[in-house]
C-alpha cells in the first residue's frame, strides 16, 4: 500500500476510533441522542477507511446504507448490517439524522432569535 493512501486509511480509522471514544463518554453522562449521533459517525468513517484501503472512490455522504452498498461485492458478509439485524444500519442512520434534524432546527430558532435582538 502506498504511503499516501495508508495514510488516508489510518485518518479515517483515527477519526472513526475518536467518534466512538466520544460516544463512550457521552452515554456515560447520559447523553443518549449525541452518542448515537458519534456512533452513527464512528461507522461512517469506519466504512470510508474500508472503501478508501479498497480504491474505491466515494462521493461523499453520510448515508450508511449507500456506503455499504460499495462494500457488499468486495466482502459479502457486509450483507449482514444492512436490514437483517436488528440493530443495522439503517436504524443506526435513522436515529442520527434525528438527532441532525434537531440540532437544525434548534439552530434555526437561536439565529431567528438573535435576529430578532439584534433587529430591536
Amino acid at each position: 500500500m502506498k504511503k499516501a493512501k495508508a495514510k488516508e486509511v489510518k485518518q479515517w480509522l483515527i477519526k472513526s476510533q475518536r467518534d466512538l471514544d466520544s460516544a463512550r463518554l457521552l452515554l456515560k453522562g447520559g447523553y443518549l441522542d449525541t452518542a448515537v449521533y458519534h456512533c452513527q459517525q464512528a461507522v461512517e468513517k469506519a466504512i470510508k477507511a474500508y472503501l478508501t484501503y479498497r480504491d474505491v472512490p466515494f462521493e461523499k455522504t453520510h448515508n450508511l446504507v449507500a456506503l455499504l452498498a460499495f462494500c457488499v461485492p468486495l466482502e459479502p458478509s457486509f450483507e449482514q448490517w444492512r436490514e437483517t439485524q436488528r440493530y443495522s444500519l439503517r436504524t443506526l442512520q435513522s436515529f442520527a439524522i434525528q438527532v441532525m434534524m434537531f440540532w437544525s432546527r434548534k439552530q434555526v430558532r437561536q439565529k431567528k432569535r438573535l435576529l430578532a435582538q439584534k433587529l430591536w
